[in-house]
């Protein structure tokens, strides 16, 4: 019975455990909804309008990290201030709202003129023109309360109240994929109607985010609600998060403008589709990096380091196997999602990504150490390093293979990234001995999908490898887990 109780105790008390599996499902269970309406979408405005709406949203969610590093700032300064007097925690988070409305306001005005200037002298087609016209202004009104959100979102974080970020993340990640074909099907085909869609949805997800804050704080009685101080503690940590976040969305997504200009909005449809399901798997070491980030800005040295190879096991050993089955069932599943020449063009994309979203899934660690530290102009630094060899590169392959060259380009460079970064935390030796087999295992299968016909029975093999590569190396860790006081400590 006891086995049961404890486990249970834990729930309750909601450690870093449970928080990680609120933070999961409120991330992954959006990708249910995503296999039902991509299909729906595609077969309603079809693959140009999809390809132009993803690059839209692209620039969107380019344009909204460009918060000064404000989101992550707040995350870190309230995570130091919780034993704090009420009334100077909350002068942290007012001033945190204040400078993301300021900036989203002047990076909406940038949005607006930017778009403006683009349908004027880009030669797409009027029908392209005037559907883009209608979606310009509701986007670039949008920005400033998405920036205030990302606020709201980094005090819930560092107060680690995951259920609550769940309640209202959840429903409006659900709401953002199935608006748009609402509205397609009740106001007409057009990227501008589906458009409105997701900013309809943004808007109701904002607006709650904005009221759970304002009504948890009615009754805390302060004046400060900006604090110059405050300010510029949270700018000058967010100043190289800035930097960093200028050069990262342009490394991970550079692939699909390089794509569109070269080849197309079409090959942006089969490219977006498989990294977007790549991708996916992002979600659990972004949920793990959420849950251990306030944790580890507040962990001794020590304890920063145990938690940091806990990690780095965590996410090796769990995300293994499952990459190994996608690799292996990615061409019979985008054949029965879509169409046997969908899968011609998507399948081998997504296979090679995969390979790049196993060793990129370790790199958060890395960049959660650093950030912690307080090691941030490091990250940036790196970045920036990496991103005129990355696109020379980039340009290069999608010229000479096409789709597949992209996504040979971005796996290359997540991996220098995630070498580069561990090196930079300290941890390379420790993580080289975690992940040298499972990595080349994982290119051993994606190589043989790519130059033989492989059967049935070799994909099993691979699957039964990473299944026990990974049992085993999970009851390694666990064993450390259990061995240490500080990890057993936080559920």
């Amino acid at each position: 019975m006891n086995m049961f109780r404890r486990p249970l105790r834990m729930f309750l008390k909601r450690g870093m455990s449970t928080n990680f599996l609120i933070t999961l499902l409120t991330s992954g269970l959006p990708l249910i909804t995503t296999l039902v309406t991509v299909p729906i979408y595609i077969s309603a405005i079809g693959t140009e309008r999809y390809g132009v709406i993803a690059l839209l949203l692209l620039l969107f969610g380019y344009l909204g990290l460009l918060d000064l590093g404000l989101s992550r700032a707040t995350t870190f300064r309230l995570s130091q201030l919780q034993s704090a007097d009420r009334a100077d925690y909350l002068a942290v988070y007012r001033t945190s709202i204040a400078l993301n409305l300021a900036l989203g306001m002047v990076l909406g005005s940038l949005f607006y003129f930017g778009a403006e200037v683009f349908l004027r002298y880009r030669d797409t087609g009027q029908w392209f023109v005037s559907e883009m016209a209608d979606a310009i202004v509701p986007i670039a009104i949008l920005f400033p309360f998405t920036l205030a959100s990302n606020a709201c979102i980094g005090r819930l974080e560092a107060e680690q109240r995951f259920a609550t970020l769940a309640a209202i993340g959840l429903p409006g990640a659900v709401l953002v994929q199935v608006a748009p074909i609402i509205f397609v099907h009740l106001f007409g085909v057009s990227i501008a109607t589906a458009v409105y869609g997701i900013v309809a949805a943004r808007s109701i997800n904002v607006a709650a985010f904005l009221i759970v804050h304002v009504v948890h704080d009615w009754h805390v009685e302060s004046r400060r609600r900006f604090s110059r101080q405050e300010a510029g503690n949270l700018l000058r940590y967010g100043a190289w998060v800035s930097v960093s976040n200028i050069a990262s969305p342009l490394l991970v997504s550079a692939d699909q403008f390089v794509l569109g200009y070269v080849a197309g909005p079409k090959s942006v449809a089969f490219y977006n589709l498989g990294f977007n399901l790549a991708s996916k798997l992002l979600l659990l070491p972004g949920a793990l990096a959420k849950v251990t980030f306030p944790r580890m800005v507040a962990a001794s040295p020590e304890n920063l380091d145990q938690l940091a190879n806990m990690s780095v096991r965590a996410t090796a050993w769990m995300l293994f196997p499952l990459v190994s089955v996608a690799i292996a069932g990615a061409s019979p599943f985008f054949t029965h999602w879509i169409s046997a020449e969908f899968a011609v063009e998507a399948s081998a994309t997504a296979q090679l990504l995969l390979a790049g979203v196993w060793i990129n899934s370790s790199a958060y660690v890395a960049v959660n150490i650093l950030m912690a530290r307080g090691q941030t102009s490091w990250i940036a630094k790196l970045h920036f390093a990496e991103l005129v060899p990355f696109i020379a590169v980039l340009w290069l392959c999608v010229s000479v293979i096409g789709v597949e060259g992209a996504a040979i380009a971005w796996s290359l460079r997540v991996t220098i990234d995630a070498i580069l970064m561990f090196y930079l935390a300290g941890m390379a030796k420790s993580v080289a001995k975690t992940l040298a087999l499972p990595f080349c295992l994982i290119w051993l299968q994606v190589l043989y999908h790519l130059t033989v016909d492989v059967s049935a029975w070799v994909d099993v093999g691979f699957v039964l490898a990473a299944l026990v590569v990974s049992g085993l190396g999970a009851f390694s860790t666990f064993q450390s887990v259990k061995a240490s006081p500080v990890l057993a400590a936080t559920g």
